[in-house]
């Protein structure tokens, strides 16, 4: 396991991190908000995630990344597809990009710019 899982603790280096990586498994039970999955997105880092109502909520339940069961079986079915085919991966790095847009920074602010000025 060592020579494919590592535990850094914390970090201040996250974004470069996460462009390193193939993958982000969020194997948590209950997510609210899922601020990890919207960084991994701005990071353009695909992403596999038990159903939890954070990370669902941030993928619109998307099979493609949210596991089918919250469960250890449903997250190794979906994280062993994204290893063994090697169509699935570079795939979902392009989908993943849709989704950035959604939670871009500066849109956002925009959007609360907008609504504290009173504007539609």
């Amino acid at each position: 396991m060592n020579s494919y899982v590592y535990f850094l603790g914390e970090r201040s280096d996250v974004p470069n991190i996460m462009k390193a990586l193939d993958v982000l498994v969020i194997p948590s039970d209950n997510e609210s908000l899922g601020l990890v999955a919207i960084e991994a997105i701005s990071s353009g880092l695909p992403l596999i995630s038990t159903p939890n109502d954070g990370v669902s909520e941030v993928l619109d339940s998307n099979p493609d990344y949210i596991a089918s069961s919250n469960d250890s079986l449903g997250l190794y079915k979906l994280m062993k597809q994204y290893l063994e085919d090697q169509v699935v991966l570079p795939k979902r790095k392009d989908e993943i990009l849709k989704y950035q847009e959604r939670y871009d920074v500066k849109r956002i602010a925009s959007l609360f710019e907008s609504i504290l000025s009173g504007e539609k």
